[in-house]
């Protein structure tokens, strides 16, 4: 299945759909409507510590471009930011160590932040590497 990836990420192209379980994010540009933002993230450097990766964002663009995504699904009650001070963190699982010994070499990543999961206490996102 192919991916489309999001050139020029702008804030005001997001919208986002509740339903009882979660919200779903869309990204709807004038000629398609993607489910889900596909970025690109540039510069990263990935380190395994206890039960997780770290994705450590060094570049200013793509750090910029997280930011205010999280900035702007921080307004849903008790969102769980994407963010961790300049990185990502990813639970360690069989899956997991094979995509992270597949970017080991790389400088990008591609994501997709799909949608918000509700839970009782906190909404976290579900975000996918490409």
């Amino acid at each position: 299945m192919g991916q489309l990836l999001i050139r020029q990420f702008e804030l005001s192209n997001v919208t986002v759909s509740e339903n009882s379980f979660i919200y779903r994010i869309l990204y709807k540009l004038p000629y398609i409507t993607l489910s889900g933002i596909s970025l690109r993230l540039y510069d990263i450097t990935i380190t395994a510590q206890g039960d997780y990766y770290r994705v450590t964002i060094l570049d200013k663009a793509s750090l910029h471009n997280m930011k205010t995504i999280d900035e702007y699904l921080g307004q849903y009650n008790r969102y769980e930011p994407i963010l961790k001070s300049n990185s990502i963190h990813f639970r360690k699982s069989n899956a997991m160590n094979n995509i992270m010994s597949n970017h080991k070499d790389k400088t990008y990543m591609d994501i997709s932040i799909l949608k918000i999961k509700k839970h009782a206490s906190r909404c976290f996102p579900i975000v996918y590497i490409l």
